[in-house]
């Protein structure tokens, strides 16, 4: 059985990982990068701050 490229990619996407939620995933995903951030903003904020008490001192 022959497909065209994009029944091809249809029917391989529809097959792949069937037992993962797409939009689960994609939301899942993006609150674990905002909290990454989030994190990452904390802790650069906390270097400035010992670098000025520091100074002061």
């Amino acid at each position: 059985m022959l497909f065209r490229p994009s029944t091809w990619t249809k029917v391989r996407k529809k097959g792949y990982k069937t037992g993962v939620d797409e939009e689960e995933t994609r939301r899942w995903r993006e609150d674990n990068l905002v909290d990454v951030k989030k994190n990452k903003r904390e802790d650069n904020l906390l270097k400035k701050r010992r670098e000025v008490l520091l100074l002061q001192s």
